[in-house]
């Protein structure tokens, strides 16, 4: 079962061993953050955080909450990442198309009969106290230093939501927040969030774009502002199949928007779209570096709710493995599908830790005709989830993607360079500071697979090395004869 707010979640993941408290008093300038990415490197992405007293803050603070795929699928109600996709299989029309994805999409065309519409209530736990004007103080926030040049604190963990002013469809994403002031934030964007997409419409209409950000509550809204979303799906939609149920939502105290009902902290505000942006500071980012300075808008927060006694949710950015490590690969899985749907050659795809989240992808393809490796080059480098991927290796099916040391034996075997690398140019994360251009990148694709005489490869392929199954059970069952397990002094 899903669960309906963060105290319960914990208390399950702490009767599991999987939250580790912590009592004396810790420092969010770098201490936290230093605890947390020695963390976050164990083995399994390491436990849940709760951070019990942060200096400076009356509020406690939990980190790394969904660091592992097994905290991740708790959250969701399942104990694998399959029974996700199952359940999301499971939940569409008999008569819908075959991925879930399609399914979903036409089983939520009509969000007012979708069985996961999002439940409108009167009350939440989110706004059991109310804070407007000058009773709002975002410094009392444990909000983290996290590295030494970094601009200052920042929320990295928050669910930013918000409409678009020409459809009013919902979007739900991350977006790392720098606090300010009493009351402002700086956001730091790329214009390939949609939030900044909104902003560039009211700024064209001359009206504010009006921006709510949840922190903390049913621990499915974390994970769905970095989930896979399909185009055309309502994202809170989305939400209630990942979790076999309808997400609840109040209604904003001062903007026009549905919140999280049992969020532990509702930010509630509007950036001017008339008002000319800051410079922003260093980024502590997941590529491990820190982004450099662009403009950020100002975030002014007219209301600030909250749980009677709230706990801030954060995350630390840094070199991989941390907590989006363990949530970029859940959404790597999920997002299979959509891709299948258009490449159906596509066998299994992995964007793992080692590729610093969406910038190496290994896909795996069953391949039938000359250059479908390009094809499905070409399907990735143009979808949105993996748009930003600068490196991509495609294998034959019987390579698997998670196998980092089988990838590139593929390479070293079956790459010619001149035939096999493909070139071009695209979108780039505008974070990635190895583009000359912010924003602006090129692409390399390396086709791995076995050779087909009409690509050109007129000599005869050879054979892998392989032994037969029955000389490989042979020697398991006399292994022990061999005695060459056996200590040489025993």
């Amino acid at each position: 079962m899903p669960f309906e707010n963060l105290p319960d979640f914990l208390s399950h993941l702490q009767d599991d061993g999987e939250l580790r408290r912590v009592a004396v008093e810790v420092d969010p300038q770098l201490e936290i953050a230093a605890i947390v990415d020695r963390v976050c490197k164990q083995h399994g992405g390491g436990p849940a955080l709760m951070f019990e007293r942060v200096h400076g803050s009356p509020l406690p603070l939990v980190v790394n909450l969904l660091g592992s795929v097994r905290r991740i699928c708790r959250a969701l109600g399942v104990k694998t990442v399959a029974e996700l996709l199952e359940r999301l299989a499971g939940a569409a029309r008999p008569d819908a198309p075959e991925s879930w994805f399609q399914k979903l999409k036409l089983g939520a065309s009509s969000v007012v009969h979708s069985p996961w519409k999002p439940q409108l209530i009167k009350a939440g736990l989110c706004q059991q106290v109310v804070k407007l004007g000058r009773d709002i103080d975002l410094r009392e926030l444990p909000a983290i230093h996290s590295w030494p040049n970094a601009a200052g604190r920042f929320l990295h963990a928050g669910t930013v939501l918000g409409k678009d002013p020409r459809t009013g469809e919902r979007f739900i994403e991350t977006i790392p927040l720098q606090v300010l002031d009493r009351d402002t934030l700086a956001v730091y964007w790329h214009p390939h969030h949609q939030a900044y997409q909104g902003l560039i419409e009211h700024r064209r209409l001359g009206t504010h774009l009006p921006l709510a950000i949840a922190f903390g509550g049913d621990p499915t809204w974390q994970f769905l502002a970095q989930a896979p979303v399909p185009y055309g799906v309502d994202p809170l939609v989305f939400g209630g199949c990942l979790r076999g149920k309808a997400l609840e939502v109040v209604r904003g105290r001062q903007v026009e928007l549905e919140v999280p009902a049992g969020a532990e902290i509702v930010m509630e505000g509007y950036i001017d779209s008339q008002e000319s942006p800051l410079t922003g500071g260093a980024l502590p980012q997941a590529l491990g570096y820190y982004a450099t300075p662009f403009e950020v808008p100002v975030l002014r927060v007219t209301a600030l709710t909250h749980r009677g006694n709230p706990v801030l949710v954060d995350n630390i950015p840094g070199r991989p493995p941390m907590e989006d490590s363990a949530i970029l690969d859940v959404c790597t899985q999920l997002a299979l599908p959509q891709f299948q749907a258009s490449a159906p050659e596509i066998v299994d795809l992995r964007l793992g830790h080692e590729s610093v989240h969406h910038q190496i992808g290994f896909v795996s393809i069953r391949k039938q005709h000359a250059q479908q490796a390009r094809k499905v080059l070409h399907t990735l480098m143009g979808h949105r989830f993996t748009m930003f991927c600068k490196l991509w290796v495609v294998v034959d099916e019987d390579v698997s993607p998670h196998d980092t040391q089988a990838v590139w034996q593929a390479v070293a075997a079956n790459v010619h360079p001149v035939r096999d690398v493909q070139l071009s140019e695209g979108p780039s994360s505008p974070w990635d500071h190895a583009c000359p251009l912010p924003g602006i990148g090129s692409k390399l694709g390396l086709d791995a697979t076995r050779k087909f005489a009409s690509e050109g490869h007129l000599r005869e392929w050879p054979s892998p090395l392989e032994m037969p199954d029955t000389i490989r059970d042979f020697v398991s069952r006399r292994w022990h004869e061999y005695q060459i397990d056996r200590h040489p002094r025993s």
